[in-house]
Order: C-alpha cells, then sequence, then structure tokens
C-alpha cells in the first residue's frame, strides 16, 4: 500500500477532508485491446502513454510482431532494418532484455503453449509459419550482423557521423568526450574568454564589464554555463542576424529603440524642459505644498526639488521625482495618493495633468527598461559568441565532439544539403519507433522527421510498407527536461498524422490510459485537478483522464487543511521574560500529525483491502514533494511515537551530525591549531564535554584552544588527543576512522587506559 498525503493542517482537531474513495466495479478494464492497437505492425501509430500503462511492453510487443511474419504471409521485417530510438541507455537496455527474454522463452515452449502466447500477442490464431518464425527468431537476432538498432538518439547520430564525417565537415575518426570532459574544456575556454577580455576597448571588454557591474562572480559563472547549455539556438541565432551585433539591432528595430543608446541619455533626456510641461507643474507643486495632507506636502517636495534643478542634476532626483506618481511597481498612484478629494475637486486642469506626468513617466521608465534589456543581451550574446568560438576551437583542435554536437551535426547533415545521404539512410531504414517521446527537444525532432519524411514521399517511395511509432506522454513534457518542448511533440504529432494520411496509409492515435501502478482513487483526484478548462489548457491539447487496472484494491485521497507556523503571542514589553513558551513551526506540526495518523492506524487494526489483513508498518510509504528538512522531522516524529521506521531514502553524508564530528576529529587531527575544529571534537560524543567545560577553556586564553587544553585539568582528554594526533599523520582515512571508533575515547564510562592497546598497535 502506497499511502499518498498531501500534508498540512492548521489545526491537529480538524476533519479531514475526503477527496475521492474508490468504489470497485466488477470487472476491470482489458488492457490487450489497446495495446494490440498499438503494437500493430502495419499501422503508423501515436500513443500517449500515462505512466505505469506498459509502455515498455508495448513497445516490446511493436518490436516482436515487426519480427514475426505478419498473418498474411507477408515475411517478418529484418532486424536491421529497424531502429528504435529510445532517450537513455538504461532504457535501450531494459528494452533489449526484454525483448530477448521473450523470443528465448519461444525456444524452449511447447507448441500450445508457444501457440497461446503468440494469439495474446497478435489477437488472433498464428499461423504456422509465424510459429515456426518465432522459435527461430531467437537464433536470428543472435546471428544478424548488424543485430537490432535499440539505441539512444545520440548513439543513433554518433553511427550516421561515423559513416558520413566528410559530408558534415568532420575528420573521419572523431572522439566523443564525455560530459566531465567537457566541462574541463568548457572551463579553460571560460578562463580564455576571460583573459581576453581584460583588453580595454573591446567589444569582448565593455561587455564583461558591464555584466561584471550587474552579476556575482557565482552568477556570471552560471549564466556561461547556461549559454553552453543553450548553444544550438544561440549559434542558430547568431548565424541567422551575423553576429551578436546583428542580433542586437534587429532587437531594437522590434523594440522600437535606438541601437547603442544609454539608459543614463534616456533619463537625462526625459529630464529636460523640453520634455516636462513646466507651467502646469509649477502650479501643482505650489497647490500640493499649500495643502494638509502629508502624503500632498512630500509629493509637493519631491516636484519642487526636481524643478529647481538644472537639466545635469535632475537625473540624480529623478527616482525621488517619481515617487511623487508611480509606485514601487511602476503603477500610478490612487486618486488619494496624489492629491486630495478637494482639490481634485477645486484644480481638476492640475489633477489631469499629474495623472499625464505619471504616464509619461511610465513610458520613460518602460523605454529604460527595454533599453537595459537590449543592452544586456547584447553583452550576453557577445560573451556567449566568444565562448561558443573558443569552446569549438578547442574541440575541434583535440578533434572531439561533445552530445550537443551529435545532435547538431546530424540535423545539419540531414536537413540541409546531402539529399544522397537520406538516400543511403532510407535504404536501410524500413520502420522507426521512437520512446520517451515527450523528452525529444526541437532538434531531435528535425532528426526523426527527415528520416520518417522520406517514408512518405510519394510514388519514388520503396513498395514496402514503412511504418512510425512514437510512445511518449504529454503531460511530462511540461518538465522541459533538456529543452524537451511541448508546442514541438503537439506539432510533430499533426505532421506525423497528415504526412501519413496524405501517403494514404493508416494512422492511429492510441490513449493507453489503464494504469496498472495506481489505484483509482488517485487517478480520480488527479482528472478532477486537470477538469476544468485553465488547467486542461496547461497539458496540452488531449483531455487529461485516467483509468486503473486495479479496481478491487481499496485506496482513498484525503486533503488536511494547511497546517501554518505559530506566530508568537505579543506581550507587554516591560514584562520581564520569566516563563519560556515553545512556539512549533508547520512542518514540525505537520510531522507530529503525520506521525500520530500512522500509529492510529497501527493501533486500531486499520485494514489493508488489497491484502485483507491490518496494516503493518512495512506497508506504509511516505512520499513528499522535495527531500528538504520535511524529511528528516517526518522520521523522528515517527521514531518518537514508537513506530518502526526505515529512514531516509538519501541523505547528504557531510549533512549528518556524525560525520561531521568525525570531520572535525580528522580535520584537528592533521591541524592541531584549528580552533573551530577542535571547539566541535570536544563536544562530540566521542569526548562529551560541555558548554561550561568549554567556555572555561575558550575564555580569555592567551594561546589557542589545544595549548588551553593541554595546560587545563583535562589530562586524560589531552593525552588522547596527543596520541590521535601522531596517528592522524601516519594513517590512512579507513584505518584512522576504525581506530577513532573501535578504541575507548574519553566519553566511554570506564576509564582510559595510561596506554591504548589499539592504538599502540596501529603504530
Amino acid at each position: 500500500m502506497t499511502v499518498h498525503r498531501q500534508a498540512h493542517e492548521p489545526n491537529l482537531n480538524s476533519e479531514a477532508i475526503s477527496a475521492s474513495r474508490s468504489h470497485a466495479p466488477f470487472r476491470a478494464p482489458d488492457p490487450n485491446i489497446l495495446q494490440r492497437q498499438a503494437s500493430d505492425p502495419h499501422s503508423n501509430v501515436w500513443v500517449g502513454a500515462s505512466a505505469g500503462t506498459g509502455k515498455t511492453k508495448v513497445l516490446t510487443d511493436r518490436l516482436l510482431r515487426l519480427l514475426l511474419p505478419r498473418g498474411d504471409g507477408s515475411l517478418g521485417t529484418p532486424p536491421a532494418k529497424i531502429l528504435c530510438l529510445t532517450y537513455t541507455k538504461a532504457g535501450a537496455g531494459e528494452m533489449s532484455v526484454r525483448l530477448q527474454e521473450r523470443v528465448s522463452q519461444w525456444v524452449i515452449m511447447g507448441e500450445q503453449e508457444l501457440h497461446e502466447d503468440l494469439e495474446k500477442l497478435t489477437g488472433s490464431p498464428p499461423t504456422d509459419q509465424q510459429k515456426s518464425a518465432a522459435q527461430q527468431l531467437f537464433a536470428q537476432l543472435i546471428d544478424a550482423s548488424e543485430g537490432l538498432k535499440i539505441q539512444t538518439i545520440h548513439a543513433f547520430c554518433q553511427s550516421i557521423l561515423g559513416r558520413f564525417p566528410l559530408e558534415c565537415g568532420l575528420l573521419p575518426g572523431f572522439t566523443l568526450i564525455e560530459e566531465r570532459e567537457a566541462e574541463a574544456l568548457l572551463s579553460r575556454a571560460q578562463r580564455q574568454v576571460l583573459a581576453t577580455s581584460r583588453k580595454p576597448g573591446t567589444p569582448l571588454w565593455e561587455a564583461v564589464s558591464n555584466l561584471a557591474q550587474r552579476l556575482s562572480e557565482t552568477q556570471l559563472s552560471a549564466l556561461m554555463k547556461a549559454i553552453i547549455s543553450e548553444r544550438g539556438q544561440i549559434i542558430a541565432l547568431l548565424s541567422r542576424y551575423f553576429g551578436a551585433t546583428g542580433v542586437y539591432t534587429a532587437l531594437c528595430q522590434s523594440l522600437d529603440l535606438i541601437p547603442g543608446a544609454d539608459e543614463a541619455a534616456l533619463v537625462q533626456q526625459a529630464c529636460t524642459d523640453a520634455a516636462l510641461d513646466v507651467i502646469i507643474l509649477q502650479p501643482l507643486c505650489q497647490e500640493l505644498l499649500s495643502t494638509d495632507g502629508t502624503r500632498m506636502v512630500e509629493n509637493g517636495k519631491a516636484i519642487a526639488a526636481f524643478l529647481a534643478a538644472d537639466a545635469d542634476h535632475r537625473p540624480a532626483l529623478f527616482s525621488h521625482y517619481r515617487s511623487a506618481f508611480l509606485t514601487q511597481k511602476n503603477e500610478i498612484k490612487a486618486d488619494s495618493h496624489l492629491m486630495s478629494k478637494a482639490l481634485i475637486q477645486r484644480r481638476p486642469d492640475l489633477y489631469t495633468a499629474m495623472r499625464a506626468e505619471a504616464k509619461r513617466l511610465q513610458h520613460v521608465i518602460q523605454r529604460v527598461a527595454l533599453q537595459d534589456a537590449a543592452n544586456t543581451s547584447r553583452d550576453l550574446l557577445t560573451l556567449a559568441e566568444a565562448i561558443i568560438e573558443t569552446y569549438a576551437r578547442f574541440k575541434t583542435a583535440a578533434g572531439a565532439l561533445d552530445y550537443d554536437d551529435l545532435i547538431m551535426h546530424t540535423r545539419d547533415l540531414l536537413t540541409q544539403q546531402t539529399p544522397w545521404v537520406l538516400y543511403k539512410l532510407d535504404q536501410g531504414i524500413d520502420h522507426i519507433l521512437v520512446d520517451e517521446a515527450q523528452d525529444t527537444n526541437p532538434e531531435q525532432w528535425e532528426i526523426i522527421q527527415s528520416l520518417y519524411h522520406e517514408f512518405f514521399a510519394g510514388a519514388g517511395a520503396r513498395a514496402i510498407q514503412r511504418t512510425v511509432f512514437v510512445v511518449g506522454d504529454e503531460k511530462q513534457s511540461i518538465f522541459s527536461f533538456q529543452r524537451a518542448d511541448p508546442q514541438a511533440y503537439i506539432s510533430v504529432r499533426h505532421d506525423l498524422e497528415n504526412k501519413v494520411r496524405a501517403s494514404g496509409q493508416d494512422y492511429r492515435s492510441v490513449p493507453l490510459d489503464i494504469s496498472f501502478r495506481t489505484v483509482p482513487c488517485v487517478l480520480e483526484a488527479v482528472d478532477a485537478v486537470f477538469s476544468t478548462p485553465a488547467m486542461q489548457q496547461g497539458m496540452g491539447d488531449q483531455p487529461v483522464r485516467h483509468r486503473s487496472h486495479r479496481l478491487q484494491q481499496g485506496g482513498e485521497v484525503v486533503l488536511w487543511p494547511l497546517f501554518e507556523t505559530e506566530t508568537a503571542k505579543r506581550t507587554d514589553f516591560w514584562t520581564p521574560p520569566v516563563q519560556s513558551t515553545e512556539g512549533q513551526s508547520g512542518s514540525v506540526r505537520l510531522a507530529r500529525h503525520v506521525a500520530q495518523k500512522i500509529k492510529t492506524w497501527l493501533d486500531q487494526g486499520e485494514i489493508l483491502a488489497s491484502r485483507e489483513r491490518a496494516i503493518t508498518p512495512g506497508d506504509i510509504m511516505i512520499l513528499v514533494k522535495s527531500r528538504n528538512a520535511l524529511m528528516g522531522q517526518i522520521a523522528r516524529a515517527i521514531k518518537n511515537a514508537g513506530i518502526p521506521v526505515s529512514g531516509l531514502d538519501r541523505m547528504v553524508l557531510g549533512q549528518q551530525i556524525a560525520v561531521q564530528d568525525l570531520i572535525a576529529a580528522g580535520t584537528f587531527a592533521l591541524y592541531p591549531n584549528d580552533d573551530l575544529a577542535l571547539a566541535g571534537f570536544l563536544k562530540s560524543p566521542l569526548i562529551g564535554l560541555d558548554e561550561e567545560d568549554l567556555f572555561n577553556l575558550c575564555y580569555d586564553r592567551p594561546a589557542s584552544l589545544w595549548e588551553s587544553l593541554r595546560n587545563s585539568r583535562h589530562i586524560s582528554v589531552s593525552t588522547w588527543l596527543s596520541e590521535l594526533i601522531v596517528h592522524g599523520l601516519h594513517l590512512g582515512p579507513y584505518a584512522f576512522f576504525s581506530l577513532l571508533l573501535e578504541t575507548p575515547c574519553p566519553a566511554d564510562p570506564w576509564p582510559l587506559p595510561a596506554k591504548f592497546p589499539a592504538l599502540a598497535r596501529a603504530e
């Protein structure tokens, strides 16, 4: 049983609100019907597969049905003619293992068992030809020279570039560098670009200088990493507009800006008498200063100071001046904050003038912000251009490509000037299968489209029926993993449908919505959340609907009200704080409530419907949105309630107190004068000094803490630490920490021996 809880509740006594409860129908839906439609080798299919609906099984079934002879007697597809693209090596490996397991079972099956398995696969009684081919398929796959191409998109691109290196301008025998090597090369390129930028007067120097004034060192480093991760789009942009300057010019034209204009110049221009309506602003200022309202007077002072200054000094007062008209969010102030109601009624002309000036200032600030954005974009692109060019030069010198290069070069090879390359590939591929389509980015889609477009190229295409099979979950594409674009997913789906239907072939859109992983109530709750048009719009152009195959298993979705952190009660500040009060954060209160809820289930013998027995601690799993402090608080609360808990499934080792104590011990052994490390070690469970002992050692000490300890009454501790220093200089980390944990220490209840035998043997 997986217990799903959206856990927040401000009042432990408040009633939980049941959002959905499953009611088990008599018969579960049959998923084989949709799975057979998706795996039909005669159809081009786009499968929308929700999580847990058997996506990998459908892919494997499709491959098997392509390899087997068809029901009409036509031969199966040779393994080398099938291309199956998946997103990860793990996915490719899992698919290969499943395929090999299935065909190896066919070899040893009896005739009746094989007949039933093939009928379940195809949906119709198998022919003798199909049964014979099924038993020979294992050997056929083993003996195939090229084998079945189940590979990642990057591996496929590497094979293409390896076959046609000269066509895409690469040296034969190029090497593929891993991510860590690419990061090292990128770091080198960044250092060289920054070193080059030290020459004053160059565009690169100006760009880096401008960015350095806006960004910290960490932000600038993160920015350069982002530049490289998006270099495909940046390169395309720079190529389209002939460099960073061309992009900047086009951007200024689209925003109606002046290329090269400075933000300060725009403010200076907005502060001149020619830009201001001084004739109306002066009486406005006098009227505001003569009113009784504090806000009105402050507005009048700001306007008066601005008008009294000359044009050169007005930009320095611009921010204060605009505060008389606009809020911090650059919105026009409410009428009551501009001028009094009586003044508005008495001088409507001044009110109109003040509103007009506010709108003018709004426009000025927007123009300044646009100019600032354009100039910053110019600086970013100038830096990006330099880094990308330097990084590319380093890779060329090393004869290397990174993973993004594989995609970019293959995309260019297949979409630009080499039609005969497509012809060669077209002769070797009859069926394309694409897995995890929601994670495919636009450049990868271009590669796939260039391949399947040849399938439906008209009378010139080969006579054999060729198909495309795509499986993905549009809902998962919203995460934009590796620059995946939901709109590209939808666009390619429509493109494939149009191409297939125009060629007269069969096209099917198959939704796999029967989940084997989740009980009905959870799926009903999800569907209810996305039932409104606004929520549906954010999940693509297909309705969000799920069905569960686990109809006989119970479940419940409960929404708890929000847990809020208790706010401290205001007290009389003159009252002495003689009584301490404990405040609880919302997360702590939530953790305690979760523990209490589980304890109630266990104490009352809550029945687990799927097993027809009482719940045990091992049946409960707690899921959280992110791994933060709440995880530790929940685990601690469950332990305090006396409930067995397996603990956290993941931890940051260096954040554990025990590990920090050991690191402090190792740091002290190597650097005895590190006062902070020694102070932390002295308070660890290995030594056990308290706050008062540590204060007495540290306060008003003439030298280091180690010297103070050696001259104190803690003789046994200083002796033990002296021996520890010796072993820290001679032992490796494993031996050092093992002896530290396995030998007597000052915190042990029995007295320390004069000489520590274990440590002595280690010497």
